[in-house]
């Protein structure tokens, strides 16, 4: 562990904020399309056929994403395609994955 995260449990706003992260992580539709977008880079449509979900409601999920830095997006033409927003959000991923895998839960 690092400094600055051991001393982070005497900064109610450090802590606030990555409550807010957690949250947005929280929710099963957002961890399916970043769970898409991890292997992948996609547009909407492209997202909602891997995932299940409606297009509607890959545009919103992905907006809260955006806002929270998980993913990005460049324009090709008409269409825009996601993609994570950096390395650390796939090891965020890998990280809860193989600690529930390591503890016989998944």
């Amino acid at each position: 562990m690092t400094k600055d995260l051991i001393n982070t449990h005497k900064d109610d706003d450090k802590l606030k904020r990555i409550a807010e992260f957690f949250k947005v992580l929280g929710d099963g539709g957002r961890l399916s399309i970043l769970y898409t977008l991890a292997n992948e880079e996609l547009c909407v449509n492209g997202i909602a056929e891997k995932t299940g979900l409606s297009p509607s409601l890959v545009s919103h999920q992905l907006r809260v994403l955006r806002q929270s830095h998980l993913v990005k997006y460049e324009r090709q033409g008409k269409k825009s395609i996601y993609k994570l927003d950096d390395e650390h959000v796939a090891e965020m991923i890998e990280t809860a994955y193989g600690h529930l895998q390591h503890r016989g839960e998944i």
